[in-house]
């Protein structure tokens, strides 16, 4: 077995919404299940988390085989700090053998193994992190947490009873929650990217299907259908009504599609692929502007 926390720093005497922490839940098992994966195709790891309620600000997990078979510990062990490298922001400037040692040698509290056990555990972990492995699910988990503004920071640690060296503050989710892949094709290079973007709602699509609803942000006016099944839902059975007023905006994860052609990145396509937020523009208080001389006079007439 072994031990893994996904912790979640809150604001004071606030707690984080169930759905939001039950979504970066799932996206935190997820990247567990591809490093281990990627380190033993044939094991079929288990993820029990012991705790999760939102006001001890934890997730407490515990890695084992679901075969219960005899799996060595430093499989376990490289599978928890690959994830744990993810929620550590120097790793992601620093992928080196010898820093994530050193990040071992500080969390781990297992006597049992060798100095050449750790240093072998530190270069797969480093050659995963290289790799990209489990990272694009980690990046779900920083999507997912930016839905909700009294999260404001995120960290991970073997340690169960600790807090965790290492709290990325709410300032990065945005950047570190957005993806970006590049393949190549016959005709040329495509991209695929995924970020988080405020959106101004210039006209909803009230239908089912994939019509394109109409936005704009700071490179101009697109339309996009809206592929957040669970929010079209909920709009259109009336469960979150969308109000017809001007200075919607709308937090959302916005993927966009390019082609590079003739040297030039030009875009193919976006799509909302998940509402985060849906915020109304602040009401301007109505101003009496009526001289008060008239205002001084009106209220005498109403005594007469």
């Amino acid at each position: 077995m072994q031990a893994l926390t996904l912790f979640l720093d809150l604001e004071p005497e606030e707690k984080a919404d169930l759905a939001t922490v039950a979504r970066a839940a799932l996206a935190f098992n997820a990247a567990i299940r591809e490093a281990a994966f990627v380190l033993d195709p044939s094991l079929e790891i288990e993820v029990q988390f012991d705790s999760g309620t939102p006001g001890s600000l934890k997730l407490n997990a515990i890695l084992g085989d679901a075969k219960k078979k005899l799996t060595d510990p430093k499989v376990l062990k490289a599978v928890a700090f690959v994830i744990l490298s993810w929620f550590a922001e120097d790793v992601r400037s620093t992928i080196d053998q010898g820093f994530i040692q050193s990040i071992m040698l500080h969390e781990d509290t297992n006597p049992h193994l060798s100095d050449e056990e750790i240093a072998e555990i530190a270069r797969k972990v480093a050659e995963l992190i290289r790799g990209g492995t489990a990272h694009n699910q980690v990046k779900q988990v920083y999507r997912e947490l930016e839905a909700d503004p009294k999260i404001k920071g995120v960290g991970a640690t073997t340690r169960r009873d600790h807090r965790p060296e290492t709290i990325v503050p709410r300032s990065r989710f945005r950047e570190l929650g957005t993806t970006e892949s590049v393949q190549s094709t016959e005709t040329g290079a495509v991209r695929r990217r995924e970020k988080i973007e405020t959106l101004n709602l210039i006209s909803p699509v009230l239908l089912p299907g994939q019509r394109r609803w109409k936005f704009s942000f700071h490179e101009g006016e697109f339309g996009a259908p809206v592929l957040d099944q669970e929010f079209l839902d909920r709009v259109l059975s009336g469960r979150e009504p969308i109000a017809m007023t001007a200075g919607l905006t709308m937090d959302v994860v916005l993927e966009t599609k390019e082609e590079l052609i003739a040297g030039v990145w030009a875009i193919t396509g976006r799509n909302i692929l998940r509402v985060l937020a849906i915020r109304r523009a602040p009401a301007q208080q109505i101003l009496n502007l009526t001289p008060l001389a008239t205002q001084q006079k009106s209220y005498g007439d109403e005594g007469k």
